[in-house]
């Protein structure tokens, strides 16, 4: 009787094991689809990078690798632009805070020489490589009569890009924001400048400050001018893309103003 149930105990234990292996055997391989990267997925996530991207590469990333679609930026877009501001009609100071405010400093260093001719590339892709979009010439202006001439007022302009995943979400928003005070004919003096991020993905490394100027002033109109390397990382695949964002802001005298960029 003994030898009887252990000779049942032992074959159940093998019936029950070759079962358990049948079962894993019958089971889909998606467990490491979140860990493995696919040659095909990696191959367009490097043109991206590198702006020789097809819109087949942007359909293959959304259908075969959707679960980082949304952190993979979208090249035909070249990203909304939006400006803020605010003034004291009164010439009283403005506080320093306002929408937008980060950690990030407002280094006054002048490293490359501005005018009002940009020589950055506009072609589509930014120095250094990356897919980015243009937008140049975009103008808000405000009533010459914003400031009567002798009466000073100050104010600050934040003016930032938009830029969108494959899925529409936001991936980042770059800021460059100034204060100036002006009279009415002439802009008089420069107040904090920065540049930085809101929003960010947490896939998004925010670099150093790659371009810094400023024109002088007293001036009828001046110009202000920062650029900032960011790198771009897919989850799984790494490092993908280096884009470079630039914004360029002229004012003139009487408050109005205009700005061009590159995102």
């Amino acid at each position: 009787m003994r030898t009887s149930t252990t000779r049942r105990r032992t074959a159940q234990t093998i019936v029950g094991a070759v079962a358990a292996l049948a079962l894993s055997a019958a089971l889909p391989v998606t467990a490491h689809a979140a860990t493995t990267k696919d040659p095909q997925v990696q191959a367009a996530l490097t043109r991206i990078g590198d702006g020789t991207w097809t819109q087949a590469d942007l359909d293959l990333i959304k259908t075969k690798a959707p679960d980082i679609a949304g952190s993979v930026i979208d090249p035909t877009a070249a990203g909304s632009t939006v400006t803020f501001t605010q003034a004291d009609a009164t010439g009283m100071k403005i506080p320093a805070d306002g929408p937008g405010e980060d950690s990030s400093t407002d280094d006054q260093t002048t490293s490359t020489p501005l005018t009002d001719s940009q020589s950055d590339d506009d072609s589509g892709l930014s120095p250094g490589g990356g897919a980015t979009g243009t937008e140049s010439g975009a103008i808000r202006t405000k009533a010459v009569t914003a400031a009567a001439a002798g009466s000073p007022r100050q104010e600050w302009i934040d003016v930032y890009y938009t830029r969108k995943s494959l899925l529409g979400s936001t991936i980042y928003k770059y800021h460059h924001k100034i204060w100036v005070t002006y009279n009415g004919s002439k802009v008089t003096s420069w107040g904090k400048r920065k540049d930085f991020l809101t929003n960010p993905q947490e896939e998004v490394d925010e670099k150093e400050r790659t371009e810094n100027d400023r024109s002088g002033v007293p001036a009828s109109a001046v110009t202000s001018h920062m650029k900032r390397h960011i790198s771009l990382v897919a989850p799984v695949y790494g490092e993908y893309a280096n884009l470079y964002p630039w914004i360029t802001i002229k004012v003139h005298g009487n408050g109005s103003y205009s700005y061009t960029g590159h995102n």
